[in-house]
């Protein structure tokens, strides 16, 4: 019986004799495994033969010794050998066998035999091969998709997740995945109950859910995610298991954000551009149109006594002309067209001189702080520009507090790096001046605060505001290649911070201007060439009241035609810009020929982008942009044929 069993076993079977080794039997399933015939195998010869025959192999490819083979240390050694070795046939064909041997002792423990057992295993480890690939190919696709999976056995309460899971919540896989109780601390508070409700419903009712959750990582960074999951039924029907996926969604989240803030700063910009064409459409009759209200009412004003009753009308008259012109400018500002002269400047020094006005301008209710930096970068900007944007900015903190409060100016320099750059979109990479503008009033909402740099959108009643004034705020900062990060809550007051670029060349001090009548002309002859015959005859007449001899001309045809008939020379040109058949700057050039050296003053209504098309806005030339005073134009012409 127990040779039938040796002899029918679907394992191979060898049993050699001590202490020489010699091989006493081999059964059939063991002939089979090697792929060899009885007659090939003959009991009696010693292991090492049986070796040789057998071509027994490591799995780095390296042959077997007599002495590593487990039969021979089993019966030379006494040793009991489980490992996993190869053997070739006779065919070429590589197995993977399996290999148990033990010696067999008599009754005072010597060896008198040893016996091995082994079995193919290549077809088990073909599989086990491939399932370890398929996991692999799994892990990694989950890894590639930030996607993990996760188990739920409710009976008993044991959690399963794959690897990516633990990579996402940065948890050790060695510590197992958290019950669900336990998961309160994975997740933001409010997500964990609106996943513990799903989770319920699904666990009783059989409800699928999807759900996108902010997480918690073990670091403490917050991520975002979709939650998945579904129930699994037992042979009886009832609900045994839930099992879902978990896929990381925080960049297309993040993305998503990004393309929200992109596409409002679109919107913003076209509206931008919108109000700019608006602006740059009107501005040229409406600067003209202007320009004779103001300059008629200065000149009706200086025709007649100020006892005279029409003397309060014509003031009237010039202060509301003057608003409109400063609405114009405000337009113009937001649209970034309006025409600026940059300086290199330094923001703690123009603030510094601001401070009394602010005071005055603020009551004094408000407290004014100022906290400037120790050693402040230059910039370049327009300091009236600049000016303007901080009276803005200190008018609405004004108006946003009730009864006392608190107004801080502050400077800084900062630099932000391409990381800083891709965390928020509106930032750009570089080193700036910042200049924060903050006050504890009322604050504001986020839909507020969302359209405070829209053109015309105001908080305020319609008589107190033209909803203009943030608008201004950001289109000078952005005309100086800088940007502006505003915030607020309500009851936390607001704060602005306004980023303006660094430049490498040293800030000068502002000059002090002096203020005092204007000097009187010394009978200089100057041509005046303007096609809009109201403006001509206005400043026209502007001039002569100063002292100075007019030539005028209402186009620059004409101006020519008076040139080259009348030999006297002159002592400068004021022409308009944008004009029919030829503009200010060709003008300049054919002038030239007949007065070379001549001084120019360039004047127009049109915006800086359509005046710079032609050829005008250098540095060094002399711009006088529409509506002016009659002492904008004395004062200039006296600096420039003083100049």
């Amino acid at each position: 019986m127990l040779q039938a069993a040796l002899d029918h076993s679907h394992a191979g079977i060898a049993i050699a004799d001590a202490p020489d080794g010699v091989l006493r039997y081999v059964n059939q399933a063991a002939l089979e495994i090697r792929g060899s015939f009885r007659s090939e195998i003959v009991e009696g010869v010693d292991i090492g033969k049986y070796v040789l025959m057998w071509q027994i192999y490591h799995f780095d490819g390296t042959p077997y010794r007599d002495e590593e083979v487990p039969l021979a240390r089993a019966v030379m050694s006494g040793e009991t050998v489980s490992e996993e070795f190869i053997i070739r046939r006779p065919d070429g064909e590589n197995r993977v066998v399996w290999a148990n041997a033990a010696p067999i002792l008599d009754e005072e423990g010597n060896v008198i035999s040893g016996i091995v057992i082994f079995l193919d295993i290549t077809e088990r480890k073909q599989i086990e091969e491939s399932l370890r690939l398929k996991e692999e190919m799994l892990t990694r696709t989950e890894r590639i998709a930030k996607v993990g999976s996760w188990e739920w056995d409710i009976d008993p309460d044991r959690v399963t997740w794959s690897e990516e899971l633990f990579n996402f919540f940065g948890l050790d896989p060695s510590e197992g995945a958290p019950p669900f109780g336990e998961q309160a601390k994975i997740y933001i508070g409010e997500d964990f109950e609106e996943l513990k409700r799903a989770v319920e419903l699904c666990r009783t009712k059989g409800t699928p859910y999807d759900l996108q959750l902010r997480t918690v990582r073990a670091d403490g960074e917050i991520r975002h995610c979709i939650v998945s999951g579904v129930a699994e039924r037992d042979a009886s029907g009832e609900i045994s298991r839930l099992a879902g996926s978990f896929q990381d969604i925080t960049e297309r989240v993040v993305q998503e954000g990004e393309r929200e803030v992109l596409q409002r700063q679109l919107v913003q910009a076209q509206r931008l551009e919108s109000i700019g064409r608006l602006a740059g459409g009107v501005a040229h009759d409406f600067n003209n149109m202007l320009s004779v209200i103001l300059g008629n009412a200065e000149l009706a004003m200086l025709d007649i006594g100020k006892d005279q009753p029409i003397h309060n009308n014509l003031e009237e008259i010039l202060v509301a002309a003057e608003r409109s012109r400063d609405v114009t400018r405000q337009l113009l500002a937001f649209a970034r067209k309006q025409t600026i002269a940059p300086e290199s400047r330094i923001i703690d020094e123009v603030l510094s001189g601001m401070q009394k006005m602010l005071k005055r301008l603020i009551g004094e209710d408000i407290e004014l702080t100022l906290v400037l930096s120790e050693k402040p970068w230059t910039v370049r900007l327009d300091p009236t520009q600049l000016e303007q944007a901080v009276i803005n900015l200190c008018l609405n903190a004004r108006d946003a507090i009730s009864g006392q409060g608190r107004i801080s100016l502050k400077t800084a320099n900062v630099n932000f790096d391409e990381k800083d750059a891709a965390l928020d979109p509106g930032v750009s990479p570089g080193d700036f001046v910042l200049l924060e503008v903050s006050d504890n009033g009322c604050g504001m909402d986020q839909e507020t605060l969302d359209s405070v740099f829209e053109p015309f959108f105001t908080t305020k009643e319609s008589e107190q505001g033209t909803g203009l004034g943030m608008a201004t705020v950001y289109g000078i900062v952005m005309q100086s290649g800088g940007f502006i990060l505003p915030a607020s809550e309500p009851g936390k007051g607001s704060t602005f911070k306004l980023y303006f670029p660094r430049c490498k060349v040293r800030g000068r001090r502002k000059k002090q201007e002096k203020k005092s009548t204007l000097p009187l002309a010394c009978s200089e002859k100057i041509l005046l060439v303007e096609d809009e015959a109201a403006v001509m005859k206005m400043a026209r007449r502007m001039l002569e009241k100063q002292g100075y001899r007019v030539l005028a001309a209402e186009d620059p045809s004409a101006a020519l035609d008076l040139v080259s008939s009348d030999p006297e020379p002159l002592d400068l040109l004021i022409t308009d810009v944008v004009m029919p058949g030829m503009n200010g700057r060709e003008l300049v050039q054919k002038m030239q020929e007949y007065h070379p050296g001549i001084k120019v003053i360039y004047m127009s209504g049109y915006t800086a982008d359509v005046i710079a098309k032609q050829g005008v806005l250098e540095q060094g030339v002399h711009f006088l942009q529409k509506p002016f005073s009659s002492h904008d134009l004395g004062q200039l012409v006296r600096d420039v044929l003083n100049g």
